[in-house]
């Protein structure tokens, strides 16, 4: 076990360590960031009143406690982002200690030798569970060292170390019952986020049903005040619960073997598949399908939420003095365009990913052994994922438009509209960089997430990180405009535009000159 261990460590240290810094580093700078703006009685009882009694925080964030003292507001500002990134990173983690390290052929060889079938996970396991220990103890030691309380400190790490390991959970029992890394990944992420919309329909609408996903349970454990010990309890059982179902179908299934089963294709491929705009459907469709769907879901669910949020915040003078006045309707637009911008340019990005994927396995030479150039091949993977992330922003934002002017008289679906064609620009120069990135070298694909990432935190987080302008406009969403809070920046749209004419002539030269990586 102890050999097994170090193996994990030593070949995948870069994933243990670069999550828990991750981790780490958001908390703290948030941390610290609150420390600054709410220093001390008189700024933190206008955020318990304003900010800390809003339902459309308490959707995006979860509800909030101890709101009067600095730890409350900072469980409340991690929120979002950090109900997501330590879920969604604790997942992708366990998924790549155990499925990926399996495909990749390691775990043949460890199986040579007498050490039983779910010693290698047994093995991940741990190493997955040093990591995340790591981040509970920076953590910890981080928040007292900025002189928030000990004892909540040591909480409040400890809960989040409880939270991440049931999702990681969640990601060992996926690789187990995928057939391969990448269908374990996207079923892991798809349970992660309806866990996340089911999380903030049952806050954002106040119902009493906390309970019902263990994202409402980090709220309720309470670290800044009377600790409620039962949700570190629920957490500890659902993490156990989930180990043990991924062990024994570990010890029940053979290497390579699954427990949802491949089923068999046709024998006989239709003639238009040969074409390489219907194989790269083909191959692609279902996170294209799979992220549309959970744009519409996405924006339904904060649509319907939009005349409700109005009517709170008309009766909350705190409120409607940190809008300054705007209709809370465009700030919840403003935010549902950045989240739907997340999910288009995870479309676009899945696609680059099964490009990877494909020319890996050497399928995309077969293909290119055929009379076709590999510059066609590479212009039809990025004439897809520039589909896929443009028909999910849109579909996205027809959809919000639809139910929100369904449920407020007040709201047209113009000016978002309008936000959803402004953002469709700055994700298309995203998706056209990562797809020149994947033409120069495959492996430099993983380089693309970056920008995406920092959509992400200028989008939750560049009020509380208290961001410059000129961090925030490096973000292509937030360049653009944050619609309809700010009127659209048409000359960074089309500027946008033109980079992403210009970066798609580019990887198509580059995609000429390279050898394929197989076949």
């Amino acid at each position: 076990m102890r050999a097994l261990l170090l193996l994990q460590l030593r070949t995948g240290w870069k994933g243990l360590a670069g999550w828990a810094l991750a981790w780490t580093c958001l908390v703290l700078a948030v941390a610290a960031s609150t420390l600054s703006l709410y220093p001390g009685g008189e700024e933190r009882e206008r955020y318990a009143a304003s900010l800390g009694a809003s339902r459309m925080q308490e959707a995006f964030n979860g509800r909030g406690y101890e709101l009067r003292t600095a730890g409350g507001i900072l469980s409340v500002e991690v929120g979002m982002f950090g109900l997501l990134a330590l879920s969604l990173g604790a997942c992708l983690m366990a998924v790549g200690r155990t499925r990926r390290e399996e495909a990749e052929g390691r775990w043949d060889i460890v199986a040579s030798a007498s050490r039983g079938r779910t010693a290698p996970m047994r093995a991940a396991v741990a190493a997955v569970a040093l990591s995340l220990l790591s981040f509970g103890a920076a953590t910890a030691v981080g928040l007292v060292a900025l002189g928030l309380p000990a004892g909540g400190s040591l909480a409040y790490a400890g809960s989040l170390v409880c939270y991440a390991m049931v999702f990681a959970a969640l990601g060992f029992l996926a690789a187990q019952i995928a057939p391969d890394a990448r269908t374990a990944a996207a079923t892991a992420v798809s349970a992660t986020l309806g866990c996340y919309l089911l999380r903030a329909l049952v806050d954002g609408r106040h119902w009493p049903a906390t309970w019902a996903t263990p994202m409402g349970w980090l709220a309720e454990t309470r670290p800044w005040g009377a600790i409620r010990w039962w949700t570190f309890l629920a957490f500890a059982l659902t993490a156990a619960l989930l180990m043990a179902a991924a062990l024994l179908l570990a010890s029940r299934r053979d290497l390579g073997g699954s427990a949802m089963g491949m089923r068999s294709g046709p024998a006989r491929a239709p003639a238009w598949l040969s074409e390489p705009w219907a194989w790269t459907w083909r191959t692609a469709r279902a996170p294209i399908l799979a992220w549309a769907l959970g744009a519409v879901v996405l924006a339904s669910v904060m649509a319907s939420m939009g005349e409700e949020i109005r009517l709170e915040v008309a009766a909350n003078p705190s409120l409607v003095a940190v809008m300054g006045g705007q209709d809370p309707a465009d700030f919840l637009t403003a935010l549902a365009m950045t989240l739907l911008a997340l999910f288009s340019l995870a479309a676009g990005m899945a696609v680059w990913s099964r490009y990877r994927d494909e020319e890996a396995a050497g399928r995309l030479g077969l293909v290119a052994s055929a009379p076709v150039s590999r510059k066609r091949l590479w212009g039809t993977w990025l004439a897809w994922s520039c589909l896929a992330a443009s028909g999910v922003m849109l579909a996205g934002a027809v959809v919000y438009a639809a139910v929100l002017t369904r449920v407020s008289d007040r709201t047209g679906p113009g000016s978002i509209l309008q936000a959803g064609a402004a953002d469709v620009a700055a994700v298309l120069v995203v998706v056209a960089g990562a797809g020149v990135l994947v033409a120069a070298r495959p492996g430099l694909g993983r380089v693309a997430w970056i920008p995406c990432a920092w959509v992400g935190v200028v989008g939750m987080l560049a009020d509380v990180l208290r961001l410059p302008e000129w961090a925030r406009r490096l973000s292509p969403v937030q360049a653009v405009g944050r619609a309809p809070v700010e009127s659209p920046r048409w000359a960074a749209v089309g500027a946008f535009a033109f980079a992403a004419l210009a970066l798609a002539l580019v990887g198509g030269r580059l995609s000429d000159r390279r050898d394929l990586a197989a076949g």
